[in-house]
């Protein structure tokens, strides 16, 4: 539902030029990725209704980035969104994202591909690599809004977590939530990061 809100507020807003349709600039512009399948098709099919009739909706995992290839791989290099050959870095203007919390991850070969992790650690929050992740996806100057727990901004354990967002990104602002924001899925307290 997000994208299609996205694109009529683009739409509307911009008019953009040099576009016939919703069509013609959605089919460019917007972009999703989910691992899981269900949400994917229901985004495909909600973008289809909406008027985008060239989704780029795609099932892969974002962490693992180095295993994505086939029709992905392909049209983000078609549209020369690719960064560096092993697809860690794009080169998208927005990036709009509200990673899961839930689960460490704890395989090294995919802790070794991020920086923000430390060699010394076994595992790792899920939600610490997409933050990194994210940075990654978005080109120098490019803007982003991710959910993450309200632990990260003031546990002091976190405080390595704060000190890489601030060599990374230039922080907007960061805007808490109220704790039943995403009940009934989950009371863990949020804040959005732009």
């Amino acid at each position: 539902g997000f994208l299609v809100h996205a694109m009529e507020y683009v739409w509307k807003k911009y008019k953009m030029k040099g576009y016939k349709s919703r069509v013609d600039y959605a089919s460019k512009y917007l972009w999703g990725f989910d691992f899981d399948e269900r949400s994917t098709k229901i985004s495909r099919a909600i973008m289809l209704i909406s008027g985008d009739g060239k989704s780029h909706i795609y099932k892969e995992n974002s962490l693992e980035f180095h295993n994505w290839g086939g029709k992905l791989e392909g049209d983000l290099k078609s549209e020369k969104l690719v960064k560096n050959s092993n697809n860690k870095e794009l080169l998208f203007n927005i990036l709009l994202t509200n990673p899961p919390f839930a689960g460490d991850i704890k395989e090294k070969h995919l802790m070794s591909l991020y920086d923000i992790v430390d060699d010394k650690k076994n595992d790792i929050g899920r939600h610490i690599l997409f933050i990194e992740r994210s940075i990654d996806l978005i080109e120098s100057g490019g803007r982003l809004g991710i959910v993450l727990p309200q632990g990260i901004f003031n546990n002091t354990n976190e405080e390595p977590i704060r000190d890489y967002i601030g060599k990374k990104a230039r922080i907007l602002a960061v805007v808490g939530l109220d704790g039943n924001s995403f009940k009934p899925h989950t009371g863990t307290k949020t804040s959005l990061l732009f």
